[in-house]
């Protein structure tokens, strides 16, 4: 076939269109994968990464109280003015009447003051028998309570220790034990260990893989003594039952300690059962806080 002719013209072009084409499928290929999708998980013990809201913490079957906001107060009303009183009338002068003089009768002040004493000396002698009366009533009403008690001394209920705790009534509100304040008491089942009290995005696989990052993050935040600006990549398996093994480093931090403690912490997470559309191996990177 003639190399000048149209036909050989085209068939080079077609093998360096497929050549091309292959060099950038290569590029491609080599590209970093996308950066995994962080969704919002609600708070609370438990796998239930499906929940759209908080579970309450409370007991089940309990009282729902419902929060109501305070009325904002009211000034107190300016009190009325008090109107000024009337100036009093000045006092009208009356003419003294210029009685006679009276000669004193000392007869007459001598039986009233014996009057007087005689009143006084009854008075206080009815007092004093009125508070003996009253004393002689104590007496008696406490010794018929001792002898009652006595009688009923082997019917009466013993007397609680003094160092025992008084038990007081608890009012429990709906919800679970491990359920979060400000929590719903519509979720019985539980939380995912998330910092949100309500998330509705995300799929199944989505939520269950936002557990798992997060609950390896926990876990590595635990452990002491880690220097910050550190990066690991770890390799792992998660089983049907949702258990994680074969771990492995594939990307070194170059700092055994923390190489260390990602694997602990993969070992140490337990998921629940892993859902369709969740791949069996993962590659997780792994860093400390900092730089």
């Amino acid at each position: 076939m003639d190399s000048g002719s149209p036909r050989a013209f085209l068939c080079s072009l077609g093998l360096h269109g497929l050549v091309a084409l292959a060099l950038l499928l290569s590029l491609v290929s080599r590209t970093d994968e996308p950066p995994q999708k962080i969704l919002q998980l609600v708070a609370g013990e438990g796998d239930n990464y499906m929940a759209n809201e908080a579970p309450a913490l409370g007991v089940t079957g309990g009282i729902s109280v419902p929060m109501t906001k305070a009325p904002e107060p009211r000034p107190a009303p300016a009190p009325e003015p008090t109107p000024p009183a009337p100036a009093p009338a000045p006092p009208t002068p009356t003419a003294k009447a210029t009685a006679p003089e009276e000669i004193p009768n000392f007869s007459k002040q001598i039986t009233r003051k014996l009057i007087i004493a005689e009143s006084k000396a009854k008075l206080e002698l009815k007092r004093e028998a009125a508070a003996k009366k009253k004393r002689e009533e104590e007496e008696r009403k406490r010794i018929s309570k001792e002898e009652f008690d006595q009688k009923n001394k082997a019917r009466s209920a013993p007397a609680p220790a003094k160092n025992t705790p008084t038990k007081v009534a608890k009012i429990d509100a709906e919800g679970i034990a491990k359920g979060v304040v400000g929590g719903s008491p519509n979720n019985k089942v539980g939380g995912a260990g998330g910092k949100a009290l309500t998330a509705a995005e995300g799929d199944e696989a989505e939520r269950y893989g936002a557990a798992l990052l997060q609950r390896l993050k926990d876990a590595l935040d635990r452990t002491p003594g880690l220097n910050d600006g550190l990066r690991a990549e770890a390799e792992f398996t998660i089983e049907a039952d949702g258990r994680l093994t074969r771990a492995r480093i594939t990307k070194s931090s170059r700092n055994d300690a923390f190489d260390k403690a990602v694997l602990e912490a993969i070992a140490s997470v337990r998921m629940g059962t892993r859902p369709r559309g969740v791949a069996a191996t993962q590659l997780v990177p792994f860093s400390t806080h900092g730089r």
